[in-house]
């Protein structure tokens, strides 16, 4: 049904078909307008809001390996130094051979105090 311009008669009961067809009616109309040309780019908008980042994806394989690198020198400062900073061979502290008492003794304990502080003694990194 066309567009009728005197729907709907005054005093009529309303019905949703003849409106729905008014309806239709007015958009072929409006259909049927030819558009225009194009209009001048209006201005740019400001940025909007940043979105949620993403999923990161799959993480990729290891790459091969580089070459080795040239051998460094080594001087004499370097071996001397190497030698300070290793710890001493303890074989010169000798092993405590004392038996112990049950409860041991102030006496038995004073050997073992002096055997450990022998043993650091020995093992101290310093020349």
């Amino acid at each position: 049904m066309p567009y009728d311009p005197n729907f709907p008669p005054t005093g009529q009961a309303l019905t949703s078909a003849p409106f729905r067809a008014q309806f239709n009616g007015l958009k072929d109309l409006i259909d049927a307008v030819p558009a225009g040309p194009a209009g001048p780019q209006g201005p740019v908008g400001p940025d909007g809001v940043a979105g949620a980042a993403g999923a990161n994806g799959e993480v990729g394989g290891v790459g091969p390996a580089g070459a080795d690198g040239a051998p460094g020198e080594v001087t004499n400062a370097d071996l001397v130094s190497e030698r300070i900073n290793h710890a001493r061979n303890p074989a010169s502290v000798s092993p405590l051979s004392i038996s112990i008492s049950d409860p041991p003794s102030q006496a038995e304990m004073a050997a073992v105090a002096a055997k450990l502080d022998e043993l650091i003694v020995a093992l101290r990194r310093e020349p």
